[in-house]
């Protein structure tokens, strides 16, 4: 993305070329930010932007409710057809944001005080493509906080014995208070390593985060661990034992994060599996990285007839602070709704098959994995998970990826 930001006739003009979406928030939003606290009137030109995802929808809400706490105005100006047409299908004109077709239009009505024509918010009535309700409104926003993951796991584990592994959810400022309790484990865990998220997430307190040891040859009790993310730290306590058949081999351990259905993140291990035991005298940490994905990050792909899906997934970005904006389902029925998704594959970490009945059978479904595997990403990047068993069988293509049971309940 980039930007220009000037001072037209009093009013401070920003504009936009490119994508506008989470990489944009930063520098630009400080800025902008310290500008409407002095009472700027800000005008977004968006004639040159291509592209607007959930986060760069958010970054304008976010401005636009700022204005408003500061007695000032923001207005959008020269937005594509298919910037349009995103802005109707997600709910965004129900926001109150007054947007028009050309920048003297734009700066006039900045000047005199936004009108926005009923049910259109700014853009005359018969501009509105069609007249679909929002597929959840624009909630409120409640407040996150910064949250990090660290897994302390044994770097050698004796097969057949059973081992210990933590994992902590925690703020940032409470780094080296879980790392002296992750000490107090020595004992059942050896020569301790830790991996961390290299990132953190944003999270709302009360969000139900549930924790996913795998590795193969490895069983891990319990198999998962939910709880409700409260305190400044969590420990998550899992027990692992190791076969064996895999005994002077190395494993490659993986904790997935999930707040609800959606991965949010990911921490790697990697543990020696030996048949002698390992010296207690070597205890020391090492440290290895893992990621957290952005909400912008994760690419859901599902079947509009798995509403359950929708709900879950709905509750899960408004826990990681996000406002529901974007529906894929909805995009589909534009007229540039495989373009745009095929934008937002481009852009993700994570591509998240939903696997159904439903969406085996169906051909959005199919167009996205398709599109997904010609990206070519590598291990990882395709993550399929299924809540129903048996499970439907995937196709040749999908054959030989690893799909997930997924640790959530759709029920209301």
């Amino acid at each position: 993305m980039e930007y220009r930001i000037e001072t037209v006739e009093e009013a401070t003009v920003i504009r936009l070329k490119g994508a506008l979406d989470h990489s944009t928030r930063g520098t630009m939003e400080m800025e902008l930010l310290s500008l409407v606290s002095y009472g700027r009137k800000l005008l977004f030109d968006l004639a040159e932007v291509d592209y607007i995802s959930s986060a760069g929808l958010h970054l304008l809400l976010d401005l636009y409710r700022r204005c408003k706490q500061h007695n000032t105005s923001m207005v959008l100006s020269g937005p594509s057809q298919q910037i349009r047409n995103v802005l109707n299908m997600t709910g965004f004109l129900e926001s109150g944001v007054a947007i028009y077709d050309s920048f003297e239009e734009s700066l006039s009505a900045l000047h005199s005080g936004p009108k926005t024509a009923t049910g259109s918010r700014g853009i005359p009535e018969e501009r509105v493509f069609g007249n679909p309700e929002p597929a959840y409104g624009i909630p409120k926003m409640e407040e996150t906080e910064e949250v990090n993951f660290s897994a302390f796991y044994p770097k050698e584990v004796t097969v057949e014995k059973w081992s210990t592994l933590l994992v902590y959810t925690y703020v940032p400022s409470m780094l080296e208070t879980i790392r002296n309790d992750a000490r107090k484990f020595e004992d059942e865990i050896g020569e301790i390593h830790e991996s961390k998220s290299a990132s953190t997430t944003q999270l709302t307190r009360g969000t139900e985060v549930t924790i996913v040891p795998t590795c193969e040859g490895v069983t891990f009790n319990p198999e998962q661990i939910t709880f409700q993310w409260l305190e400044d730290q969590h420990r998550a306590q899992f027990r692992l034992r190791v076969d064996a058949s895999m005994a002077d081999l190395a494993g490659n351990a993986l904790i997935t994060i999930y707040v609800g259905p959606l991965i949010v993140g990911t921490l790697k291990m990697g543990m020696l599996f030996s048949t002698t035991e390992a010296d207690p005298e070597a205890a020391r940490s090492e440290e290895v990285s893992g990621q957290m994905y952005r909400q912008d990050d994760i690419f859901i792909s599902y079947s509009h007839r798995d509403t359950e899906i929708i709900k879950i997934c709905k509750k899960a970005y408004e826990a990681l602070g996000h406002n529901v904006l974007i529906d894929f389902e909805t995009l589909r029925s534009g007229q540039k709704w495989n373009d745009e998704l095929m934008r937002m594959i481009d852009r993700a970490s994570i591509f998240q098959l939903f696997w159904s009945e439903n969406s085996s059978k169906s051909e959005y479904c199919r167009q996205e994995w398709e599109y997904a595997l010609k990206l070519n990403r590598g291990e990882g990047f395709i993550r399929p998970v299924f809540w129903n068993e048996p499970i439907p069988d995937p196709p040749m293509e999908l054959s030989e990826l690893h799909f997930d049971f997924a640790p959530f309940s759709v029920q209301d």
